[in-house]
């Protein structure tokens, strides 16, 4: 379902549903599906300096990255993501 809702236009999607479309096909693994529109909202996303947007896609292809193995890409995506997510929404860790 997620495929086909990417497939659909206008390409790709209002962003609040393009994300939750790379979470479905990270969580069920569609590594391969997710690359196009990962690249495509990235470069959107830049364009317009979404920066929250932008972190947001690059933290959920580092985590397919992670799954597949591809660690260096990985890294490579959540270090971008966690050295400008200054002032940007963050989820809280526990407390010390």
């Amino acid at each position: 379902m997620a495929e086909r809702a990417l497939a659909c236009e206008p390409y790709p999607p209002p962003l609040d549903i393009s994300m939750l479309l790379l979470y479905t096909l990270t969580v069920v693994e569609c590594y391969e599906e997710l690359q196009q529109p990962c690249e495509d909202l990235l470069l959107i996303a830049r364009r317009r300096g979404a920066m929250q947007e932008t972190i947001g896609i690059l933290v959920l292809r580092a985590s397919a990255s992670c799954d597949v193995g591809a660690l260096a890409d990985a890294e490579a995506d959540a270090r971008w993501a966690l050295e400008r997510a200054d002032g940007v929404r963050r989820i809280q860790g526990p407390s010390n």
